[in-house]
């Protein structure tokens, strides 16, 4: 266990020329470094209204509906195997292996979602581990952070995701000009558009 553990950790930051071994140290270099990579504003912070930019919004009452079994079971099945756990400590797996013991469990948080009547703060934090890009690691540009996060939220933004997917394109088409009134489809204005 030792052996792993010295494998899987950082045994030295280089900042400045100086060597720093302490996990104090190495943390506040990391954590300086990236806060700034993040934080970083942009130019522009765009604001719209989406009522302006979809009118007609009919085409959306499908995914106004309750989740169905079939969904998260989909969305289950789908989720690609040998993945990082999270910080609950779940892999996909166990969501394949348990599906029938935790269904009533997560058709209930589904449930809650679709009722605006849930709390995610206990399940939205992720943990950051640092990947390194090269053999001899030693600078903390040297590594590229990942987020390992809880598999709830995930299984709801891909959940919601695939029926977003099923809708995306009546929502362009909407929100396009017809490009020929010769036609009574909007599959032109769609098609002159990526022209």
């Amino acid at each position: 266990a030792s052996v792993s553990r010295q494998k899987n950790s950082i045994r030295l930051f280089i900042e400045d020329g100086v060597e720093f071994y302490d996990d104090s140290k190495k943390l506040d270099i990391a954590t300086s470094f990236f806060r700034q990579l993040f934080s970083e504003t942009s130019l522009s912070d765009p604001t719209f209204t989406l009522p302006l930019l979809y009118p007609q919004q009919d085409c959306l009452q499908s995914l106004c509906t309750p989740f169905t079994k079939e969904e998260i079971v989909k969305v289950i099945h789908s989720a690609p195997n040998n993945k990082s756990l999270g910080p609950d400590g779940f892999t996909n797996e166990f969501y394949k292996r348990f599906i029938n013991n935790i269904y009533p469990d997560l058709q209930a948080v589904f449930q809650d979602l679709f009722d605006n009547n849930i709390d995610l703060s206990g399940v939205n934090q992720s943990y950051i581990t640092l990947i390194p890009k090269v053999t001899t690691a030693a600078h903390i540009k040297d590594f590229r952070p990942i987020s390992l996060l809880h598999s709830v939220p995930k299984l709801l933004s891909k959940t919601l995701t695939n029926r977003l997917q099923k809708e995306i394109l009546k929502l362009i088409v909407n929100a396009l000009p017809s490009a020929s009134t010769a036609t009574s489809t909007p599959l032109p204005s769609v098609i002159s558009c990526s022209q």
